[in-house]
């Protein structure tokens, strides 16, 4: 039965009708389109030149007896918080679903599937995508639609019903488009769906496929997000958009504004735009001569994802995330709101194979390799890169490293921190990173100093590879790293630190590169500019009015970044000086291409990839030790007055040492006590001991011998000493 003859009321009743026995030989489902809130079309869209705002080309492999259906929603009613929709129900595209499908030289299609779904029908309106005149949506929309509204969330008015339900058409079966027979089974072939709007307003409701083929990935798409508004009522502040496979894994990149809002910290752009996102399959095979030559990233490797695919093999990816200005119609990343602080987050979330992480050995010390998010400029499909000069970015080396943390597997997780996407992304591997080595004034070997202010010294130096570089292989011996000739290294732009207590885990102090920035975190400029907003002016190559590309970086080598010895002296929200007990100083150098000094340590299957700060401890212990009155055993010799021996008898001082200690998070607040008198300790042994040390009674003296003993503890505090004397005379 025609579903455009079904009722409105019976029209779930219809939709599951349909699906049923279409579903009874389907074996997947997968979502391959998420909702898009309605709003005002593109002034460009019409009949004649369509706007496809989101689009995807799934990979397939097909049974000789091919079938696919595509749906929405299967409630009537949106699902409970944090449930998940489910398939089944009706669709709603303003206006067509253009289908095609291609295996080998043959290709079915393009149609616009819509033209059997029970939806509007405007007149005939042929185009090369078929008859456009056929809408996914009825009468009830078009009479009811609403600007701003998820159709798959939002209530009609006056009605328990979604606008998907009422206004949507029927699940609809695109078997006819795929190619079937017995000759052609599990022939690759690929799927493209393309969501296409005419003008006025466009929206979509959440699409699924569900097919008894098997979706092997992706191989590129488009998606377009729902309109971004700021304020105490900003909606749209986080969205994902999504390109999944219906492989093994998902993908998808996220935006997420919430932060920058709440800390009303966004400055620009502050409404009218809607995120839209990109897709493209690369070569990890291309990535390093194609994306990275001469840049600090020479030497990494793409993040392969298992759910892309590049002839028929998992392949890395290229996102792009660009804004629509709905007045303007202008697409572009510098459309996108804009933050004063680097508080806007973009997420890579996907499923790909495991990697590791190597140490670079050189002869300027080692260097840690790192993971990266890396964001380039509109349309960068590789080569030289520079930002658009209305993005504010223009002076900057591309493409920047935005990663401030890594989580995975059982899908990773990428995230970046900026200002505004600008607004192509990659994620990487191998990235090497500066190394900093940290100095504290005063501080023994044990880790521990006397002054509650701490002068400390830092010293930031970028990967030197050019001087050779080598690496670990299988057998535990060190190999040149590939492709060092591909390297330039960037210049240092900053060093940031801070300190914490110590004995607090990452996750329960909130001191993560995930939550920057840290409270009372420093960041310490290298050649800063002498007027607002301050910046490294050694990451402007050519000068502030200078491109990039005009004059880059091109050295091999760049010097350290060694900062004016800081001054901590108190902790972050305090004025008072830093009490007795272990700290940790965490820090970062920051090169000019974004690649910050972080810590990234696989944990182990269950727990995976961890992303902390590198940290420095400190200890502070300001209080002496004490050393106890001395005691002389025996008191004296037999007949001899208190304190005076014959020579020659044996005479023990005894005497107790005590450092003072208290629990600071479970961890010491004292050093302990490490001599105590001529009795030697290990730091944070002993706090109280009883010590004794053997006299000199060898000869008589007409004037009394004088001992002092003192106590020192492990942070080098010293007692005031006791003091015993005696007298020897002869037998």
């Amino acid at each position: 039965m025609d579903l455009k003859f079904c009722s409105r009321l019976f029209a779930i009743a219809c939709s599951f009708g349909l699906l049923s026995s279409a579903l009874m030989a389907q074996t997947t489902t997968t979502q391959i389109f998420n909702a898009t809130d309605e709003r005002d079309s593109l002034g460009s869209a019409s009949y004649s030149t369509p706007n496809f705002f989101s689009t995807t080309s799934l990979n397939l492999s097909c049974p000789a007896s091919a079938s696919a259906t595509l749906s929405g929603p299967g409630m009537p009613t949106p699902p409970a918080p944090g449930a998940a929709l489910q398939p089944g129900g009706n669709l709603l595209v303003d206006n067509n679903i253009i289908v095609s499908v291609t295996s080998g030289a043959t290709t079915n299609g393009p149609g616009n599937a819509c033209t059997t779904s029970g939806g509007t029908y405007d007149g005939s309106y042929p185009s090369p995508y078929g008859d456009l005149g056929y809408d996914c949506f009825n009468s009830y929309y078009g009479d009811n639609y609403e600007i701003g509204t998820d159709p798959d969330t939002t209530l009609v008015p006056s009605t328990p019903y979604t606008f998907d339900y009422l206004g949507g058409v029927g699940p609809i079966d695109i078997s006819s488009y795929l190619i079937s027979g017995t000759a052609t089974a599990n022939a690759p072939q690929t799927l493209n769906i393309s969501l296409a709007d005419e003008g006025v307003v466009l929206t979509a409701s959440t699409i699924f496929l569900t097919t008894n083929c098997t979706v092997t990935g992706t191989s590129g798409g488009t998606t377009s997000g729902s309109p971004i508004t700021t304020g105490s009522n900003g909606s749209g502040l986080t969205q994902t958009l999504g390109f999944n496979g219906g492989g093994t894994g998902a993908l998808s990149l996220t935006l997420d504004l919430s932060t920058a809002n709440s800390q009303n910290t966004i400055t620009s752009n502050t409404s009218n735009t809607a995120p839209q996102g990109g897709d493209l399959p690369m070569s990890p095979s291309t990535y390093q001569t194609t994306f990275t030559p001469a840049t600090s990233f020479g030497t990494s490797s793409c993040l392969l994802h298992s759910d892309e695919l590049l002839n028929s093999s998992p392949a890395c990816k290229l996102y792009t995330l660009e804004c629509l200005n709905l007045q303007t119609g202008v697409v572009a990343g510098y459309e996108c709101p804009v933050s004063s602080e680097k508080n806007e987050v973009v997420t890579d979330f996907f499923d790909g194979p495991s990697f590791s992480l190597q140490n670079i050995y050189t002869p300027f010390g080692m260097f840690h390799e790192g993971i990266g998010l890396i964001m380039a400029s509109d349309g960068w499909t590789g080569g030289p890169c520079e930002f658009d000069p209305l993005s504010g970015l223009e002076a900057l080396p591309c493409p920047q490293n935005l990663l401030v943390s890594f989580t995975g597997p059982g899908g990773f997780g990428g995230s970046g921190d900026m200002n505004n996407p600008n607004s192509t992304f990659i994620s990487n591997a191998q990235v090497p990173e500066p190394n900093t080595i940290v100095y504290v004034a005063g501080q023994w070997p044990d880790g521990w100093v006397n002054t509650n202010n701490l002068q400390v010294y830092f010293l930031t130096q970028p990967p030197d590879l050019a001087s050779g570089a080598y690496v670990l292989n299988s057998s535990n011996r060190l190999v040149p790293l590939p492709n060092t000739a591909n390297y330039i290294p960037a210049p240092i732009q900053d060093i940031t630190y801070g300190i914490s207590a110590a004995g607090i885990p990452p996750a329960t102090s909130g001191i993560q590169p995930a939550n920057e920035p840290i409270a009372g975190d420093v960041t310490v400029w290298n050649k800063p500019s002498s007027t607002p907003p301050v910046y490294s002016t050694v990451c402007e190559p050519g000068g502030p009015d200078v491109s990039y590309l005009t004059e880059k970086f091109t050295a091999t080598y760049e010097p350290p970044f060694i900062p004016a010895v800081q001054t901590i002296n108190s902790l972050p929200g305090t004025t008072g000086q830093i009490p007795d007990g272990q700290y940790l100083i965490h820090y970062y150098g920051q090169d000019c291409a974004g690649t910050q000094e972080l810590n990234f340590n696989y944990v182990n299957n269950t727990t995976g990839w961890t992303t902390n700060f590198f940290t420095y401890p400190v200890n502070i212990d300001t209080q002496k030790p004490t050393i106890s009155a001395i005691t002389l055993s025996p008191t004296n010799s037999p007949g001899y007055p208190a304190g005076t021996f014959t020579a020659g008898t044996a005479v023990t001082a005894k005497y107790s040492c005590s450092d003072p200690n208290s629990q600071m998070n479970g961890l010491n607040t004292g050093s302990g006590v490490v001599l105590c008198g001529t009795a030697i300790y290990a730091p944070q042994t002993e706090y109280s001991v009883g010590a004794q040390t053997p006299l000199s009674t060898s000869s008589a003296s007409s004037k009394p011998y004088s001992v002092t003993l003192y106590a020192v503890d492990g942070a080098g505090n010293i007692s005031t000493g006791s003091t015993v004397t005696y007298t020897v005379v002869k037998k």
